[in-house]
């Protein structure tokens, strides 16, 4: 999550001096809600972030509804305060609709990179440990003596072992057929 923060504060810190910029150079252009925007994208990116991490942790088959769910509901917040700018100052509508969609897409690309960084991570950490979870189950013999079938006639080195079966279970009909 803490990566996550720093690059969000990243991403922001780039648009507030893009923003900026613009001021500078095109004051005509500038909007006193451009930085302000970067702010409301920040802090909404951040909580949807916030709420889909957390839903995927404690239920990956909730993962779905919640990110679809929160999509949704940021669109519905997204429409209400387009409406009420655009209501409000009718002469910087264009120019404030093109920062917003501009910072929108910014802040939707970000997430949906993020996102997918998280998802590959939880499943490489739930491969991993289903990994885990198997080899744990097994004989200690299999897992730690990887050794060809013909070397099932050494089974008596091994301390663990009574008969060729406990190493390996094809051993011992290797082991019979050698005896044979």
């Amino acid at each position: 999550m803490r990566r996550y923060l720093i690059s969000i504060l990243a991403v922001s810190l780039a648009l507030v001096l893009a923003a900026f910029i613009v001021m500078w150079t095109s004051p005509q252009v500038f909007i006193i809600a451009m930085p302000l925007l970067v702010l409301y994208f920040a802090v909404l990116t951040a909580g949807q972030h916030l709420l889909v991490v957390r839903s995927m942790q404690k239920s990956p088959k909730t993962f779905v509804q919640i990110f679809l769910g929160s999509t949704i509901g940021v669109l519905f917040i997204h429409l209400i305060v387009l409406g009420l700018f655009l209501i409000s100052h009718p002469e910087q509508g264009r120019r404030f609709l093109i920062a917003f969609c501009i910072g929108y897409v910014v802040y939707l690309v970000f997430e949906t990179v993020s996102l997918v960084r998280f998802v590959d991570r939880e499943k490489k950490g739930a491969n991993l440990k289903r990994q885990q979870d198997n080899t744990a189950y097994r004989h200690p013999s299999t897992t730690a003596l990887r050794v060809p079938v013909t070397a099932g006639r050494l089974f008596h080195l091994l301390p663990f072992a009574n008969s060729p079966s406990d190493v390996h279970p094809h051993l011992s009909l290797t082991y019979r057929r050698s005896v044979l």
